[in-house]
């Protein structure tokens, strides 16, 4: 039997902060195996910057076109970034379970001595499936709501809609707590706020 489990992320802001001249949300990578490689060139140059971009995240997690919002100053580090971007995963924008094209926002800071370009994006691990759903074939939807903190961390989180099996749900609340998040801001300042996603336990 194979299983996968889809955990997609519906972002609910408050009036305050999603009005409707705020930039792009930041992406959310489900697969953070797509650290930027540093360009030889760029490493004996001691270059250095921050490459923003905006990505079209598909259905299906991949992006679908790129583009440079803002270089770093140097062509070979916003090449690196755009080619890191491509090959990431992405959570796309789920309303009422259905998935939907949205551009997203991503940054790649590139600073000397450090081994990887810093990635500035939501970071939130697939949970575990549990044993004893697996054994018992349990599937469903959670969707959790969850407070980030002005350091970006957990502070809360509840259920607001159960997959109809307590094991997943609670398994998916726990990954939740080890989240780390770009807090949200208004007026350039980090403030709290309450979001909603959604974890999809789906056997195939």
């Amino acid at each position: 039997m194979n299983q996968y489990l889809l955990a997609t992320a519906l972002f609910i802001a408050t009036p305050a902060i999603a009005a409707s001249t705020e930039p792009p949300p930041s992406a959310v990578i489900t697969s953070p195996s797509c650290d930027p490689v540093w360009p030889a060139s760029s490493v004996a140059n001691q270059e250095s910057g921050t490459t923003e971009m905006t990505v079209l995240v598909k259905p299906d997690g991949r992006a679908s076109d790129i583009k440079v919002t803002q270089s770093s100053g140097y062509r070979e580090l916003d090449i690196a970034s755009v080619r890191a971007a491509a090959k990431c995963t992405y959570a796309p924008k789920t309303v009422d379970g259905v998935r939907s094209e949205e551009w997203k926002q991503l940054k790649f800071k590139w600073e000397p001595g450090k081994e990887k370009a810093r990635a500035e994006y939501y970071v939130c691990a697939k949970p575990e499936w549990p044993k004893e759903a697996l054994r018992n074939e349990y599937q469903g939807t959670v969707q959790l709501g969850f407070l980030i903190g002005t350091d970006g961390k957990v502070r809360d989180s509840r259920i607001e809609k159960s997959s109809g099996h307590a094991i997943l749900d609670v398994t998916a609340q726990d990954a939740l707590s080890r989240c780390q998040f770009k807090p949200p801001t208004k007026d350039g300042q980090p403030v709290e706020s309450w979001f909603s996603m959604q974890y999809r336990w789906q056997l195939n």
